[in-house]
């Protein structure tokens, strides 16, 4: 008998902790839920899943356009590239505008070559076009990259 009521109270000493997680499970599955909810409403989640390939809009030229936050790697990335002029128009600058033909460095000496390049050359603009690719809304300032940048 006296073991049966020590086992209860360690049954009952448990019941707390088992509504408390019941509880916090609860929550976080309505959370999730509103904020999947929430999420869809607005338009999608604002960056892809992991090993999902971006999905990029598409002007009347065919070419793609967004923020390159979405891709895993340079070849992901769209053909229009979002970014901020000097004026402060928010647009998008061609990729091949802003890193030239990086598709023909094949070997880790040829990108070390290209990486010291550009830290030798001189700033530069880039157009910053409309969704369309075709109107100039801007400048984007494309310079060197310093040691201080590279945290060297």
């Amino acid at each position: 008998m006296v073991r049966e009521e020590k086992d209860m109270s360690a049954n009952s000493m448990n019941l707390p902790r088992f509504v408390a997680g019941i509880t916090i499970g609860a929550a976080v599955v309505l959370g999730l839920a509103v904020g999947t909810a929430v999420s869809a409403s607005a338009g999608g989640l604002p960056f892809a899943p992991p090993n999902a390939t971006p999905d990029y809009p598409r002007n009347a030229a065919g070419e793609s356009y967004g923020t390159a936050a979405q891709a895993r790697a340079p070849e992901e990335e769209p053909d229009l590239i979002l970014a901020v002029a000097t004026n402060g128009n928010t647009g998008y600058v061609r990729a091949t505008e802003l890193y030239g033909d990086l598709g023909s460095l094949r070997t880790p000496e040829q990108n070390i070559s290209y990486t010291d390049a550009l830290r030798l050359q001189e700033p530069r603009a880039v157009d910053v076009y409309e969704a369309d690719g075709r109107t100039v809304i801007g400048v984007f300032q494309v310079g060197p990259i310093s040691d201080e940048a590279r945290g060297r």
